[in-house]
């Protein structure tokens, strides 16, 4: 989040003045604001946020990585970067690090009003006196002056493609914005407080009643109007989730960040649309995530009653595990030109102007179903209530030394309202695997081997154990993944209960140097040798290799950061989610 905060701040292209006067009571930041702002973000501290990301060992390794050298060429960082250059212009200065550091004051905040024409608004509280030593100062007679709000106020517009700097200062606070209107109606919010700000806005008001859960502040604020975010064209561009349809169900949100002794910790609100789009199913999580061994890259825990998502996670993860065709959904859809057959005249019975009924099967019918109806059968007699994915790159004994091959290991944990059957469960196994592994079932059986009480395994014809442990179901492709799962059932003990939807976790000090063997394999095998010096990252002007050295640079970067938590539960019609950074320094 650091990161965002600077990013965000370094569109600050202007300065401002101030003059000596006695220090005055904080105000609400947002009742400053206009309405109409898409989101906003404050601090109760930015300029000691800014000064611990500009000392930070990540900023640091950030600003000499291959992640930051391919954002250099991007066509998003030539776009910000001509907007710095026209913004320096209109300011009549160098719009730098150095300069931003003057304006960061203590109580802040700044809201985006148009994304695409980065025009913005920034307030921020300093100290009476300090004002006068910024370099803006020394040139205000080169501006506009305006009267709005009983106050004066700069403003200049320069450049081929106009860009406006105005600025002001009303008591101990320094408004800065792209707009002369902006810059107007804060003034006038400042000196009459009225229904037009940002803080009487219907969905700010309800994020902020959610959100307010404590005593504590935290360290930063970042409220969003996802409804006319999402429908902007540059969310749709350049949101990396490409989750748009998800999002479109959530009308608002607000997150939290509270800097804590070795951990950060994110909360997140999310108002839905409608009472339709709050519903989801919840269930005590802590016990069946507890179940994750310690060193596990990735798990997933989410409370579902339907057996068909305990089947997906089957079926991706360990029965028909395997790359699967990847579609461009950016990308529209060819036109066919080509004349079509629309019937003839002696047919008069066929209708031209409805596409026909499809004469598929119902899938239980197909071949891939009928495979899968013992395990379904069994599913629905236990009934789902919950179910665990975890995947490990640990590399194991034999890999110990650096092998060829980095490991990938998968386990699935589906806990049921009843106790398993473990036949019928090992027959429905054997049923969906049987086509694939034998013929006629010919040296297709489970045999009782390992620790922990014992489980069922295919043995050398495939690499799969399955345990059965009253309510809880475990298969995984790896012995040693499996007994420590085992190890943990009935010993593992939550913190807390947790009545959640989701219950997630990524453990990054585990999982960065598989990840680094692995991406360098994929790199290299894509580039015909070594991905590094075939690629060379670090020239200047080169496009580094995306697996090894731009994402695996990215984990170098947040080397610190050994792990992260995510709990998402429904409060009601919320979303709440809570996300932790576990550091270690």
């Amino acid at each position: 989040m650091l990161a965002v905060v600077a990013a965000v701040a370094g569109a600050i292209w202007a300065a401002a003045q101030i003059v000596p006067g006695t220090a005055e009571k904080p105000v609400a930041m947002a009742a400053m604001l206009p309405q109409g702002a898409l989101l906003s973000i404050e601090s109760p501290d930015f300029g000691a946020l800014l000064h611990d990301w500009e000392r930070s060992p990540e900023q640091a390794a950030w600003m000499k990585s291959d992640s930051y050298g391919m954002f250099s060429r991007s066509r998003l960082f030539g776009r910000l970067s001509e907007a710095q250059e026209q913004f320096a212009g209109a300011a009549g200065m160098a719009a730098d690090g150095g300069f931003l550091d003057e304006i960061a004051g203590t109580d802040s905040i700044f809201a985006w009003y148009d994304i695409g024409k980065l025009e913005f608004l920034y307030i921020t509280r300093l100290a009476p006196g300090k004002a006068e030593q910024t370099r803006l100062m020394q040139s205000r007679s080169s501006f506009s002056e305006r009267q709005a709000g009983g106050a004066t106020f700069y403003v200049r517009t320069r450049g081929d493609d106009p860009r406006t700097v105005a600025f002001a200062v009303s008591g101990d606070y320094l408004l800065l914005a792209t707009r002369e209107d902006l810059m107007a109606s804060a003034l006038a919010l400042r000196a009459h407080s009225s229904n037009d700000s940002l803080a009487t806005e219907p969905w700010f008001m309800d994020a902020g009643k959610a959100a307010t859960v404590g005593s504590q502040t935290p360290a930063l604020r970042m409220a969003l109007d996802l409804d006319r975010i999402v429908k902007t064209p540059y969310f749709r561009s350049y949101w990396v989730e490409r989750n748009v349809s998800e999002m479109n169900q959530y009308r608002a949100a607000m997150v939290d960040l509270y800097r804590e002794p070795s951990q950060m910790r994110e909360e997140r609100v999310l108002l839905p649309k409608s009472v339709e789009d709050a519903g989801a199913s919840q269930a005590e999580l802590g016990e069946l995530a507890a179940l994750a061994p310690a060193r596990a890259a990735v798990y997933r825990a989410v409370a579902t009653g339907d057996a068909a998502v305990a089947e997906a996670a089957l079926d991706e993860k360990l029965l028909r595990r395997g790359p699967t065709a990847y579609v461009d959904t950016r990308v529209a859809p060819s036109v066919d030109l080509t004349g079509q057959e629309t019937g003839s005249a002696s047919d008069l019975e066929t209708r031209i102007d409805a596409a026909p009924l499809a004469a598929a099967k119902p899938e239980d019918q197909t071949e891939q179903g009928e495979r899968m109806q013992l395990l379904r059968a069994q599913m629905a007699a236990t009934g789902v209530v919950g179910v665990l994915t975890v995947d490990s790159n640990e590399a194991g004994e034999t890999d110990a030394g650096g092998g060829m091959w980095v490991p990938l290991h998968s386990a699935v944990v589906i806990r049921a309202a009843k106790a398993w059957d473990e036949v019928a469960v090992a027959g429905g196994l054997e049923q969906v695997l049987e086509p694939e592994l034998s013929a006629g079932a010919l040296g297709l059986g489970w045999t009782r081997v390992g620790r922990q009480g014992g489980y069922e395994s295919l043995g050398q014809v495939r690499p799969l154990q399955m345990a059965v442990r009253g309510d809880l179901l475990l298969v995984a492709d790896d012995a040693a993944l499996m007994e420590a799962i085992l190890a943990r059932v009935g010993t593992a003990v939550p913190a807390a209960p947790m009545e959640a939807r989701l219950v997630g976790g990524f453990d990054h000090d585990a999982a960065a140097g598989g990840f680094a063997r692995l991406s360098e394999l994929i790199d290299g095998a894509e580039a015909g040798g070594d991905a590094r010096r075939a690629r060379g990252p670090g020239t200047e002007g080169s496009t580094p290799a995306f697996f090894s050295a731009d994402l695996a640079g990215l984990s170098r970067t947040f080397a610190a950061m050994k792990s992260e938590r995510v709990v998402e539960r429904q409060d009601g019609a919320v979303m709440r989610q809570t996300v932790t950074y576990v550091w270690q320094r």
